[in-house]
């Protein structure tokens, strides 16, 4: 496991956007949104909810799929350039990491979507662990471990320390200039206060049995 300093953060994400595109909650306007990192920009890996869900990162509202060239009558058209740098999505919460795989079911199965499997294949997606939930939050009824999420690696915030976790070749190539740094059992303290959190939460124990796709319907009669 690496060990970053809070007070080292903003060195560190200055390297990263100087080798490729790093985005991450950013603080702009009294908005916390996720925007591509530049020195000078105020970090807020703290915010739990932003404006906008990062995966917007991925599927943008808006984007060129097409370039049209026209000549006298005639009209030519081609596929616009796909993605083809590499690019650092860092702070992901669980919940916006489970919508990452929803969108893989739509625009990664046949036909596929060639600008967001790029994205996907030049992302690398960091994400970080939950220690504070909303009150209004229901990830676990999801099967969601907001506590432990996957992606290329995983952080948690301890403290003024982040503790980052590589879980593919992605994310120990990314990580590998930081130094080790034995936090696990700092972590799991904040996992476990983090659970007990999470099991007295509202909504912690909704049903949702009957709304999946065989007793849906049923709900319409």
């Amino acid at each position: 496991m690496k060990k970053l300093e809070i007070a080292q953060l903003e060195q560190w994400l200055n390297t990263l956007a100087g080798e490729k595109t790093v985005y991450l909650p950013v603080e702009e306007a009294d908005q916390v949104n996720y925007a591509a990192w530049a020195e000078g920009k105020t970090a807020r890996l703290d915010c739990l909810r932003t404006v906008k869900s990062a995966k917007d990162v991925f599927f943008p509202q808006v984007e060129n799929l097409l370039r049209m060239r026209m000549d006298g009558k005639k009209i030519e058209v081609h596929q616009a350039d796909v993605l083809e740098e590499e690019f650092v999505v860092l702070g992901v919460r669980a919940c916006d990491l489970r919508s990452f795989e929803i969108l893989d079911r739509v625009f990664l199965s046949d036909p596929v979507d060639p600008f967001y499997q790029a994205r996907r294949e030049h992302g690398t997606v960091v994400t970080l662990a939950c220690s504070q939930p909303d009150e209004n939050c229901f990830c676990t009824n999801f099967g969601i471990d907001a506590t432990d999420p996957l992606g290329d690696a995983t952080m948690w915030l301890v403290g003024d320390a982040l503790y980052l976790r590589a879980n593919t070749e992605k994310g120990e190539a990314l990580l590998a200039s930081l130094p080790e740094g034995a936090g696990e059992d700092k972590v799991e303290k904040q996992q476990a206060a983090t659970r007990k959190i999470l099991e007295n939460l509202p909504f912690g124990k909704l049903n949702l049995a009957g709304f999946d796709g065989e007793h849906l319907m049923e709900k319409f009669d």
